[in-house]
Order: C-alpha cells, then structure tokens, then sequence
C-alpha cells in the first residue's frame, strides 16, 4: 500500500506544495481579503515588580 494510499485512508492531513514566492503569496492573501504584511511587533517590557521583588533585592530603583 502506497504512502498516499494510506494517508487517505486515515485522513490525516498531508502537505502537497510550498509556495516559496512572496509575491504569489501576497496575491493569494489579498484575493482572500487577508493581510499582506506581518503585523507591528510591541516593544518588549521588563518582568512585573512583584517578580523583581523575589530576587533578594530590597531596593527599587526609581
């Protein structure tokens, strides 16, 4: 029994292509309405005080 045979038979999902080229993939996404750049990174922010606290420091600075 062949791979894909068998794949089918368990219907578990297979990959079948890549598409490698960014503009290809760009005209799929804006026929589907989707979003054709990655969205904004937010800056990185430090742990929360609480966690800060517990590090054997008892001076905060302001």
């Amino acid at each position: 029994m062949t791979e894909t045979v068998r794949a089918v038979m368990l219907q578990s999902p297979m990959i079948i292509a890549f598409i490698t080229e960014g503009a290809v993939i760009r005209g799929i996404l804006g026929h589907l309405g989707e979003p054709t750049s990655p969205p904004c990174l937010i800056q990185a922010r430090g742990p929360p005080l609480w966690e800060m606290q517990d590090s054997g420091s008892d001076a905060i600075d302001a």
